[in-house]
């Protein structure tokens, strides 16, 4: 049995537009052995997520494979029928997608969803499925799980959600798992549990994944290749540490520029000048060659080819060699430097014995049975110029978002106990900050509603595109205030 499990060759995915053909993916080659993460890095639009869902023949309708190969332990993917891709989908190769609120199915349950898989793949149905299901989603870390199997998606929690992902694509025990941004949208301590979960199930399975990521701290701790992708095309592969130790391209180089370090952390970041270019158009010319600060002329002699420059390190740059080595990979774990502000400062907000509970009603007269302790005895305080991390429940009640359970929050040394006591202004800021946008109003009411809820009853301007001017109150009461 060879030890490669899946090997791309010249993979690429055109989407059909009214510019022509566009190369999503375009000439992409890489393997992955068994038990093996390879991680697949690159910003926005340079077709890390249309590789996967290539792989697995996916594709919008729209799209359409343009050539190369997909070999899935010698098996070539493409020729297969619908029907037998079917088979494969979910048995053999399984996949968590990026937004597990809308890969979910919102009107079946939790449990009926991950039976699904096992009567599909396994022929598993009956007790056996729901005791099945019952175990998968235990062994993903997710808590009460029977209880959990009655629930719809809504009322699950975003790390929740992304567990019962997990337990789907699990539980026909595929040999290959493609993992596209598996922590996006989560907290980093769920981030942490998520990531240390793949981990361990893969470590017990021994199934390989494919990792696709903009975070390079999840890549130094996951992956063991990195495949770093820009316009369509792979510009670098290497082992994991090789490629924190010593990035040749060019693209990578400036990828852990743009990292936030030590030294840097009261100036700007370094960025990327440009964007990714239009892939409608045929490359003559190396793709990073606009944004490169090492650009030679040699460079727009056309698409330089992919050069080894070590064993199992391949860069596609004419100047790698020329460029040399760079010590720009090494990722600091090293703890944050000192911040600004001054940590003997009194406090601007201070929050003591902070609780939210929410009660559990039952029974025909929804009598109060129990509480849900969301928050329970918070306590902090937060520097001007200073930065705290927190998940929202604590921060919606100290911004009177919420009815709090006894305890002080003050702002600037004022108490702050509820929405009269914080209107002097400084409540719209953090209510602000900390709720999200209704999902049937645009961005411009809502902005506009800020001012309101502030008291800003002049006629102010919003500076967004095509900026607009707010009305006197009673336009603005009628236009722009929360709907109750």
């Amino acid at each position: 049995m060879s030890d490669i499990i899946l090997e791309v060759n010249g993979l690429r995915a055109w989407i059909d537009t009214a510019s022509g053909p566009l190369r999503a993916v375009d000439g992409v080659d890489f393997a992955i052995r068994r038990g093996e993460t390879f991680a697949l890095v690159g910003e926005s639009g340079s077709g890390k997520s249309m590789t996967a869902l290539s792989i697995m023949r996916l594709l919008p309708e729209a799209a359409r494979l343009a050539g190369g190969t997909v070999m899935l332990d010698g098996r070539d993917l493409f020729p297969l029928a619908e029907k037998e891709m079917r088979d494969v989908r979910g048995k053999r190769i399984a996949m968590i997608f990026q937004e597990p609120g809308t890969s979910l199915n919102p009107v079946m349950t939790v449990g009926t969803q991950v039976a699904e898989v096992l009567l599909r793949h396994l022929r598993t149905s009956g007790a056996e499925a729901s005791r099945r299901v019952v175990e998968l989603l235990d062994s993903v870390g997710l808590p009460s799980p029977a209880h959990r199997t009655a629930e719809y998606p809504f009322q699950l929690s975003g790390g929740m959600k992304q567990r019962v992902m997990i337990a789907m694509a699990l539980a026909a025990e595929p040999d290959l798992l493609v993992a596209d941004e598996p922590t996006t949208a989560l907290d980093v301590t769920i981030q942490a549990q998520v990531l240390d979960l793949l981990r361990d199930l893969q470590r017990k399975r021994g199934m390989a994944m494919l990792l696709i990521t903009h975070d390079l701290g999840i890549v130094s701790k996951m992956a063991h290749q990195v495949g770093v992708m820009y316009a369509g095309r792979l510009v670098e592969v290497a082992a994991r540490d090789r490629f924190f130790r010593e990035p040749r391209h060019p693209y990578s180089r400036k990828l852990f520029e743009s990292l936030p370090g030590v030294a840097g952390r009261s100036g700007e970041l370094a960025v990327i000048p440009g964007q990714v270019p239009a892939l409608t158009r045929v490359f003559s010319e190396c793709r990073f060659v606009d944004r490169c600060e090492s650009a030679a002329p040699a460079c727009r002699q056309g698409e330089p080819p992919l050069l080894e420059v070590a064993s199992g390190h391949v860069v596609r740059c004419v100047r790698t060699r020329e460029i040399g080595a760079s010590a720009l990979g090494r990722l600091s774990m090293d703890a944050p430097g000192t911040r600004q502000g001054d940590a003997h400062a009194p406090p601007l907000l201070q929050v003591r014995g902070l609780k939210l509970h929410f009660p559990i009603r039952k029974g025909v007269l929804r009598r109060t049975v129990g509480q849900v302790k969301a928050v329970d005895g918070v306590a902090l305080d937060i520097p001007a110029g200073r930065t705290l991390v927190e998940k929202p429940p604590p921060a919606r009640p100290s911004s009177s978002c919420c009815t709090p359970r006894p305890g002080a929050c003050n702002w600037t040394g004022l108490p702050w106990t509820s929405c009269a006591a914080a209107s002097c202004g400084a409540a719209g800021a953090i209510s602000r900050s900390c709720s999200r946008i209704p999902m049937h109003r645009s961005i411009r009411a809502c902005a506009s509603a800020t001012y309101w809820q502030r008291g800003n009853w002049p006629s102010v301007t919003i500076r967004m595109p095509g900026a607009l001017r707010v009305a006197p109150p009673r336009c603005l009461l009628r236009w722009a205030s929360p709907r109750r």
